[in-house]
């Protein structure tokens, strides 16, 4: 046992003490490739394809958009244009009509022709079951281990946004859950996402936590509105990856070795395209008991 605590000490203090400098010769041979994001809810708001080209770890200047695109979506036996955005700061934004609807188990086509390249991506809406009921509950979690010694500060108390619907028992469905609080999305970033799978619901009421918060996101008396969404388990890949290599970069126990984020698109295009059907469900944030 004193040896074993020893080789701890030991690499305790190699991680510590390691401070000298190290030059990385990063390979910047894959900057100027195009990246294009299109997630596509089945629901009459202004989504939109976002196009990218990556850039040089060294270069501090933001995102490199690619405008002058030519974007077009097929299905239903009918094709669309989506138009460039023609805000000063949202060029390389092409906006979705609002008056355009996807049909469930339909398969759709982007076509994204960018300085000369063509990309494509094809994408089917998948099954959505409707959200029966939402409650909002304490996590019960953040108690096991809290004491007079640590005490969770009130704009730390966590919630649960639980969940009621009905799931059909036909595999090869995937879900993501967002939120918002009054109207305004508060899950922005990977790490914020809820998704998973139907490999293991079985048919019938399914009930859960679909996403958490904190008493510093929502106060009560604020309207909490969940988003659940279709999605194929591919685009669940898609965000794990994603989630490593972003939030989770650097991160010496919980990341996962460096790779390409997964990709649909045609002609070594990086990114996702998926059309999403959408539900939602909304209640007052109200205390659960007298405080």
């Amino acid at each position: 046992m004193k040896k074993l605590i020893n080789i701890f000490l030991i690499f305790t203090a190699t991680i510590i003490g390691c401070e000298a400098p190290i030059d990385l010769e990063l390979n910047n041979s894959e900057t100027g490739v195009v990246v294009i994001e299109a997630l596509l809810r089945n629901v009459n708001k202004r989504d939109f394809v976002k196009i990218t080209k990556t850039t040089s770890f060294y270069d501090n200047e933001g995102e490199d958009l690619v405008s002058g695109a030519n974007v077009v979506l097929e299905g239903n036996g009918t094709s669309y244009n989506l138009i460039e955005s023609s805000h000063p700061d949202s060029t390389g934004y092409y906006i979705k009509p609002n008056n355009l609807s996807f049909n469930n188990g339909e398969t759709y086509t982007l076509t994204v022709i960018a300085e000369g390249e063509t990309y494509t991506a094809t994408s089917t809406m998948n099954y959505l079951p409707g959200i029966d009921s939402m409650e909002i509950y304490y996590d019960d979690i953040q108690f096991i281990f809290a004491s007079e010694a640590f005490q969770i500060a009130p704009e730390d108390t966590s919630y649960n946004i639980e969940l009621t619907y009905q799931e059909d028992g036909e595999l090869g469905d995937g879900y993501l859950f967002k939120y918002y609080v009054n109207d305004s999305l508060a899950s922005v970033n990977p790490r914020d996402f809820v998704f998973f799978d139907d490999e293991f619901l079985i048919e019938g009421p399914v009930t859960g936590a679909a996403q958490s918060f904190t008493k510093a996101v929502a106060q009560y008396g604020d309207t909490i509105t969940i988003e659940m969404l279709s999605i194929h388990p591919d685009f669940i890949t898609f965000y794990e990856v994603l989630f490593n290599q972003t939030d989770l970069s650097g991160n010496l126990f919980a990341s996962s070795p460096p790779a390409n984020v997964p990709t649909n698109f045609s002609n070594g295009a990086r990114g996702f395209f998926q059309v999403a059907d959408v539900n939602y469900k909304t209640k007052i944030f109200k205390p659960l008991y007298k405080e």
